[in-house]
């Protein structure tokens, strides 16, 4: 999967604390990966899945960050 420097994440007013919590949650232990992987190749919701059933995000956490995949990659970014 195509790797993602932070800073070249979208952000806007709107976007912010969706953006923060990706960068914090899911560069913890993997290096970020970019949003339109999840938009060609695999479904974030089957990923964020996992992560809630081992207890790494809450269902809020995970919705939050679905949310900011699903807003950005519509939007075509790269």
């Amino acid at each position: 999967a195509p790797k993602i420097d932070a800073e070249r994440l979208p952000t806007s007013e709107e976007l912010r604390p969706k953006r923060e919590l990706y960068v914090a949650q899911c560069s913890r232990c993997h290096p970020l990966i970019s949003p339109s992987y999840f938009a060609k190749n695999a479904d974030i919701d089957e990923i964020l899945l996992r992560y809630r059933e081992r207890k790494i995000l809450t269902v809020e956490e995970a919705d939050t960050i679905s949310r900011y995949i699903k807003q950005i990659t519509a939007s075509s970014y790269e």
